[in-house]
């Protein structure tokens, strides 16, 4: 698929889950975390990250954690990541 095509479903993609009002959490290996529609920071510290989504919370335990972006709708948070956990 060209790279075109391919930015074009990941448009969709994100046009649903706003649309939808749900967060879109994307990880990359255990040191990138990236959130999609998010309401806003709960906790942070260097062990623990709890972030507001419109359907619950999203925390994520770990070392070194990092919060290296905060926009309106997204934020990307790095570290060693050790879990992640919905709560509904």
């Amino acid at each position: 698929m060209s790279k075109k095509g391919g930015r074009a479903a990941d448009i969709k993609a994100a046009g649903r889950e706003l649309m939808l009002n749900i967060a879109r959490v994307t990880v990359t290996g255990h040191e990138e975390l990236y959130i999609e529609n998010h309401k806003g920071i709960e906790i942070y510290t260097r062990e623990l990250i709890r972030i507001s989504t419109p359907g619950g919370s999203v925390s994520i335990t770990g070392r070194d954690l990092n919060i290296d972006a905060v926009r309106v709708s997204d934020i990307f948070i790095s570290g060693l990541i050790d879990r992640i956990e919905f709560e509904y």
